[in-house]
């Protein structure tokens, strides 16, 4: 009787190489001992998805009428068992997209630097979530920065769990693990609207859209944050905006320059990644246990960018895309229509910001009725990571306030609130 198998080959640091269908007669287990025998090193190489693909010692013995029925039976009840697991396991990974590392980057030492966390599939693609905590009033969400990914609130959604609060982190499309669609002009992908679009879809899906919202920005990702406020103004309650873009003032050539012809995004991996996977822009090991920190922080970059280059693509359309159509040098309208409703808005910064300059935090901050400026000394525009104790004091003190503080009397209420602005 001929019996069929799916054999998964990994090489020897575990990454899968293919997966072959084989055909083996109940007579032939002779013959496969004897390969694997002859050679040890592909006998660590080939590992079994099944249970069964390798038959018991005496699979050759003869068997009794009387008993061959019963246990086969027994065969059957073990299979069903092993069959229902598997169907789970199977589901469970058809959820998840799995991209295929290419033997040459194999050999570098790629690997995917991100972690799927809960998906959900949307108009554009997966989306890759973590909800955590069980509030049943209000939900906190984050909107990550340019070329983030949902893991850049991690901290902080540990800490705000631990009091009671229900945090949302998602990747936004484009970055991490969720979908990464090409740049389309007409479509306006990779602007306001079409991160919105995912947000609600999200919250759509997880029966959260009618909560009260606290929401945290960081970057790029305070636009976002201002625009989800302004469309649902009635039910967002504080807002945090770390190292906020959105009134910058001197635009960029190159910016100016995808305004006028946009369709470079489209052709723009030609050009730019020889430029982004470049030796001397990363600090290349040989050995990865002598690294110092950083040379750990540089390899991982070059990891990440040439993970997301080559196995998911598209990096430079998401990139571009979100230059090009979020408002990150005129989104002042918004914020002061946002500000007009005296919702109290925090907003946390550091002095060697190079992108957001102090001036224009401080006009930033200008245009919310209800705010508060804290400037962290010798801190960049990662303040996040280079203050990340204070940061986060400060987040929890601030939800944990009233709803309706004036901000605006609560001076040297956070940590690091020293400067004056």
């Amino acid at each position: 009787m001929t019996q069929e198998y799916k054999v998964e080959i990994k090489d020897n640091d575990g990454d899968m190489l293919e997966i072959r269908e084989m055909k083996k007669e109940d007579n032939c287990r002779n013959e496969i001992e004897q390969a694997e025998n002859n050679n040890t090193n592909e006998k660590r190489t080939y590992k079994t998805i099944f249970k069964d693909i390798i038959s018991p010692k005496n699979d050759n013995m003869c068997y009794d009428a009387k008993n061959l029925d019963s246990k086969k039976k027994k065969k059957k009840k073990k299979k069903s068992k092993n069959d229902n697991e598997n169907e789970n396991k199977t589901g469970m990974d058809e959820k998840f997209i799995t991209y295929k590392i290419p033997k040459y980057l194999r050999k570098r030492n790629i690997k995917c630097p991100f972690i799927y966390k809960q998906v959900f599939y949307g108009k554009y693609g997966i989306v890759n979530y973590d909800l955590q905590g069980s509030n049943k009033e209000t939900l906190v969400i984050t909107f990550h920065g340019l070329n983030g990914t949902n893991l850049t609130f991690l901290e902080i959604q540990k800490i705000l769990i631990r009091y009671k609060f229900q945090v949302l982190n998602f990747d936004l499309y484009g970055h991490g693990l969720s979908a990464c669609p090409k740049y389309s002009h007409k479509n306006k992908t990779y602007g306001i609207d079409f991160f919105l679009s995912q947000t609600e879809e999200l919250l759509t899906h997880l029966n959260l859209l009618d909560r009260n919202f606290y929401l945290i920005g960081f970057s790029m990702g305070c636009i976002i944050a201002t625009s989800f406020a302004k469309k649902y103004i009635n039910q967002v309650k504080k807002i945090i905006l770390i190292s906020p873009v959105g009134a910058l003032e001197k635009k960029p050539f190159l910016v100016k320059l995808l305004k006028l012809f946009p369709y470079i995004i489209n052709i723009s991996s030609f050009f730019m990644l020889p430029y982004l996977i470049s030796k001397r822009n990363f600090k290349k090991k040989k050995n990865t246990n002598d690294m110092d920190s950083e040379d750990e922080a540089s390899y991982y970059m070059y990891n990440r960018i040439m993970w997301q280059a080559f196995v998911k693509k598209n990096i430079t359309h998401s990139i571009l895309g979100c230059i090009n159509n979020l408002k990150m040098w005129s989104s002042h309208e918004t914020f002061k229509e946002v500000g007009l409703h005296h919702i109290p808005v925090l907003i946390l910064c550091g002095d060697k910001d190079n992108i957001c300059s102090l001036h224009v935090l401080k006009n930033t901050s200008k245009l919310f009725a209800n705010s508060h400026l804290i400037i962290f000394k010798n801190a960049s525009h990662l303040v996040l990571v280079d203050k990340s104790k204070e940061i986060n004091s400060c987040v929890l003190i601030f939800f944990l306030s009233s709803n309706t503080t004036n901000l605006k009397s609560c001076q040297h209420m956070f940590p690091g609130d020293n400067i004056e602005t």
